[in-house]
């Protein structure tokens, strides 16, 4: 009997399309058995989900979750099955199989919903154990499954847009996860993260805005008003109030000099530290942490 590891969860494991989210990464790989001997496929328990798109008519198999026989039924090309791998999964296969697995760390996951302004996504339900009908992922699989040997033969922002996509088109449709609302001429939710983010990194970085739009795909104009919209407030306004709030903590060590504080802020001295902080606060800064102080 051939025995196959699959996804074993750790940093070794490889796949011959690997595409990058912020924290982790999404494999992709094609199963193929000719079914001339049983293979017994296993998948050691893990923080992931497993998404199995068939490429062709799928024989019935034996199949086992935590130790529970599970018999999985005959399934035609494009249906689709998605596995919770926290639970340790046993396949016993004896007949021909070519299917494409998606392998879905939860970092992964959680980086999809993050972009797309979501919930983290918790969960997936297709209603039954492998559904099909659903065209965009049988649409998007054909499209990997002939590369997945080669993947040296197209782009790798090619590859990238497709899993993406694969992997976004699954975390909406049976994950839930849904963008919550944008206010109509503001950024989506994805844009107005990645532009605070980047202004919040670091304080003491003057964070080019034509940068920040750029990476919004937006011009600058159009990206200060829906900004604003977002927000409530611009760009510019809303940075000073990130390094206002950095000065607080900083404010707290009685130890450091009011300048030095505006420097370690962002600020261009201690003048415009202290007028910036007033209007922020109603107090100085000097002021608010006596006031701290004799509290």
């Amino acid at each position: 009997m051939q025995q196959q590891l699959l996804f074993d969860g750790s940093s070794r494991a490889r796949c011959p399309i690997s595409t990058a989210t912020r924290h982790a990464r999404i494999g992709v790989f094609r199963h193929r058995l000719d079914g001339s001997r049983q293979a017994l496929a296993t998948a050691p328990a893990q923080d992931a989900h497993l998404l199995i798109v068939q490429l062709k008519e799928h024989a019935p198999h034996d199949l086992w979750v935590d130790g529970q026989h599970l018999p999985a039924p005959q399934v035609g090309r494009g249906a689709l099955a998605i596995l919770d791998l926290r639970r340790e999964t046993r396949a016993l296969l004896s007949a021909e199989v070519d299917s494409l697995h998606v392998h879905l760390p939860r970092p992964a996951l959680d980086d999809l919903a993050a972009e797309a302004g979501a919930p983290p996504v918790t969960s997936f339900s297709t209603g039954k154990e492998w559904t099909s009908g659903d065209l965009i992922a049988q649409q998007l699989s054909t499209l990997l499954a002939p590369v997945v040997d080669d993947p040296n033969q197209v782009a790798q922002a090619y590859l990238d847009h497709v899993v993406l996509a694969l992997a976004s088109h699954i975390a909406a449709t049976y994950g839930a996860m849904r963008p919550r609302e944008t206010r109509p001429g503001g950024l989506a939710p994805w844009q107005l993260k990645r532009a605070q983010d980047m202004l919040a990194s670091d304080p003491t970085n003057d964070v080019s805005l034509h940068d920040v739009a750029d990476t919004c795909g937006l011009s600058v104009s159009y990206f200060s008003r829906a900004f604003k919209v977002a927000t409530g407030t611009t760009p510019h306004t809303w940075l000073q109030s990130c390094r206002v709030n950095h000065a607080r903590g900083l404010l707290l060590d009685q130890s450091l000099p009011l300048a030095e504080i505006a420097q370690r802020s962002g600020f261009a001295d201690q003048s415009h530290f202290t007028r910036v902080f007033r209007q922020s606060m109603g107090s100085t800064p000097g002021a608010w942490r006596r006031l701290k102080r004799e509290r």
